[in-house]
């Protein structure tokens, strides 16, 4: 959270509006934090999953480019 809130601070004014911030401050270290626990993890993946895969669920999502943990075998490779 406190990565998020760093680079909320440092985008600039004209990206801050863009993505809604009218007054130009982006949100807190503990509104970011309060913010998330509030949300309901099953229903953000429903949601984020049926975006990226035309209604088809799946299991787990990587947001940052990493591999999953656990996820690599000796017969596949990570995903």
């Amino acid at each position: 959270m406190a990565g998020i809130q760093r680079f909320g601070r440092l985008l600039s004014k004209k990206q801050k509006a863009k993505l809604g911030f009218i007054k130009h401050n982006t949100p807190a270290l503990g509104t970011l934090t309060e913010t998330m626990k509030a949300v309901d993890a099953v229903a953000l993946q429903s949601i984020l999953s049926q975006a990226m895969h035309k209604g088809k669920t799946i299991q787990q999502i990587s947001l940052d480019g990493k591999t999953i943990r656990g996820s690599k075998s000796a017969e596949h490779p990570a995903t």
